[in-house]
């Protein structure tokens, strides 16, 4: 199989990091007023980033994973006088600090998903090349394929 499995079929993950249990994406917050209704709006984005290894595995098609903020970084993240060059560092390639293993398609179901059976590992026939057999998480590629436009375009 040349991973075509993998790119023409959608599978849930569970996605942790590994050496934190909570861990924080950056974002972007605006408010702004509705020139229609006058209703002040509140709008949130995660903003992204070119697919890691581990994360090109799992989103093949537009090779992206949200931008991660370590503990570390946080209070620089929310800083309001950050400038263009200090958030471009956000975005640079770093070593994972992901992994993922693959769960039932339950957690995709219009049914109560709020339920620890979400959780549970499960192995979708076909997919075992990607999977390492020690701990049953995804085994992470060499390369993404394509690059994400800067969101710091000129």
């Amino acid at each position: 199989m040349n991973g075509e499995l993998l790119e023409k079929n959608k599978y849930p993950y569970l996605i942790s990091q590994k050496e934190e249990e909570i861990f924080s994406l950056a974002g972007i917050v605006e408010e702004w007023l509705n020139k229609d209704t006058g209703e002040l709006i509140q709008s949130v984005s995660i903003l992204t980033k070119v697919a890691d290894p581990l994360m090109s595995i799992i989103h093949n098609e537009k090779l992206r994973m949200p931008v991660i903020v370590t503990k570390e970084k946080e209070e620089q993240w929310i800083d309001s006088t950050l400038q263009k060059q200090q958030i471009e560092l956000f975005f640079l390639p770093k070593k994972s600090l992901l992994e993922a293993r693959s769960i039932s398609k339950f957690v995709t179901s219009k049914s109560d998903t709020n339920t620890p059976e979400v959780l549970k590992q499960f192995a979708f026939d076909g997919i075992e090349e990607y999977f390492d057999s020690e701990n049953l998480s995804l085994k992470p590629k060499d390369k993404p394929k394509v690059i994400q436009d800067s969101l710091f375009c000129e």
